[in-house]
């Protein structure tokens, strides 16, 4: 059974949650290996930022980078993954 609990657990806490057998593998690994390209080509923006951690992050400071695929990109780079977020259907919770 889905267990809509622990996606929305381990989406708010760990920023990622995995639905295995969702998409087809070979579908993963396609979009993987766009996601990679696009990123190397610098088609989509890197935020970087330092410093100390605020009331919402605590941390010990430090250096953060990571590679945002935002609405458009997502839309332009992996429209599959729009197909797929429209095909699913809404939560009944």
């Amino acid at each position: 059974m889905f267990d809509i609990d622990r996606h929305r657990h381990e989406y708010f806490y760990d920023m990622a949650t995995v639905i295995e057998g969702l998409l087809p593998d070979a579908m993963c690994d396609d979009l993987a290996l766009r996601v990679g390209s696009v990123i190397d080509e610098r088609r989509v923006g890197l935020v970087q930022h330092s410093g100390q951690g605020t009331d919402a992050v605590s941390d010990l400071g430090g250096e953060y980078k990571h590679h945002i695929f935002k609405g458009d990109d997502v839309r332009r780079y992996l429209p599959e993954l729009q197909a797929v977020y429209h095909a699913l259907p809404p939560s009944s919770a």
